[in-house]
């Protein structure tokens, strides 16, 4: 998992708070297992797994393709995750 605080970013963060939809492709992707456990499995895949968001961004409705970079469990109160901009993916 990324470092959420880590300075490798190529780009200022602004801080926001609003509603957040997301789609995911339905589609197969092939992946090889790493390794697994009683509680969860690690595996790699060649091909990203690619999803769109769309959120509000001061009045306009924004639709973005993004990337899974990095995930961070906070205890019992979900997960936060880290996605990164790609370019447009057309399906």
């Amino acid at each position: 998992m990324g470092d959420p605080n880590s300075d490798r970013r190529k780009s200022e963060r602004k801080p926001m708070q609003a509603n957040l939809e997301f789609n995911l492709y339905l589609d197969v992707f092939k992946a090889k297992t790493i390794d697994v456990s009683e509680t969860g499995i690690r595996f790699h895949s060649d091909t990203p797994i690619i999803i769109q968001l769309q959120y509000n961004d001061g009045g306009k409705c924004r639709r973005r393709h993004a990337l899974l970079v990095w995930a961070e469990r906070k205890g019992d109160k979900g997960i936060t995750y880290g996605f990164e901009f790609v370019p447009e993916i057309k399906i």
